[in-house]
């Protein structure tokens, strides 16, 4: 009786963590909705020792496929170029390489409609171009000029058509793609929450369970500021912002999961990677 109940409980929450979705918004982008995703959904489905314990995965060593989508402007000039694309991609496989994971174009294709140039999330636009231009079971990554709400997005789970599928401006960071995949395989804002003391020593620690739930990424109050340039000088923060206990705080400025600005972005952390190996394992082995 009991074995049925915890199947029945582990059951619902896989159906609900299925329909989260990891927005990005304006800045380099912002998780809607991902604090009640962390809070819902590594707890249940992550042992706290799979948390707090670097783990060790084996690597992956799958090659995934990604289908390019480039919407055309007025004059059908793609105003990006392929050349970009493809070291953002091989800026992708070094950043991925630890985990086992690597990325290929499979298809170059062109979006005619030069209304998704410029196109509005908030009016379902994304869905549109989504269920008329994509290639199953690879990752399909589009590039627009500019977006009316949300500047990238991407989606952790599948469930619905945000699964596989990554938004782009044309004019993003290299290192944008790297965070966005991020997103797509699991990982949130390592300033999830402000809520995450500086010190991991027991019985204080609470990174287990506050921010962004990893215990080897330094709690990030970055949430605090409506600029992360105006607190970092040479990727290092000038804030002298103290915690609840009067630590100073010393966030991840290289962290691919902040929201630092990108020259300062370099690593995934072991628990990071962890999460990427589980998310792959269980919910994105159906990619090619």
């Amino acid at each position: 009786m009991i074995l049925i109940k915890t199947k029945t409980i582990l059951f619902l929450i896989l159906f609900i963590a299925f329909n989260l979705n990891v927005w990005a918004q304006s800045g380099n982008c912002a998780a809607k909705g991902a604090t009640e995703y962390m809070k819902n959904l590594y707890p249940d489905i992550f042992p706290n020792q799979f948390l707090t314990e670097y783990t060790s995965p084996p690597l992956i060593n799958k090659t995934l496929s990604v289908s390019v989508y480039i919407v055309l402007d007025r004059d059908s000039n793609e105003n990006v170029s392929h050349s970009y694309i493809e070291s953002s991609i091989n800026g992708l496989n070094k950043a991925f390489e630890p985990v086992g994971l690597s990325f290929r174009i499979c298809s170059y294709n062109t979006i005619q409609n030069y209304h998704y140039d410029t196109f509005d999330f908030s009016k379902n636009e994304d869905r549109e171009m989504y269920d008329m231009y994509r290639t199953p079971n690879t990752i399909n990554l589009y590039y627009s000029i500019e977006y009316e709400q949300g500047t990238f997005f991407g989606s952790s789970f599948p469930g619905d058509f945000k699964s596989d599928c990554i938004f782009l401006k044309k004019t993003a960071p290299p290192q944008t793609i790297i965070h966005q995949f991020g997103h797509l395989f699991g990982l949130v804002h390592t300033s999830q929450a402000n809520d995450e003391l500086v010190t991991r020593a027991l019985p204080l620690a609470n990174c287990h369970k506050a921010g962004d739930r990893l215990c080897d990424t330094e709690a990030d109050p970055f949430t605090n500021y409506a600029d992360p340039t105006e607190i970092v000088t040479e990727c290092k923060d000038k804030s002298n912002l103290k915690d609840s206990n009067g630590d100073f705080y010393l966030p991840p400025t290289d962290n691919y999961m902040s929201l630092y600005p990108p020259p300062c972005t370099v690593l995934f952390t072991p628990k990071q990677y962890d999460i990427i190996y589980y998310i792959y394992k269980t919910y994105k082995s159906y990619l090619w």
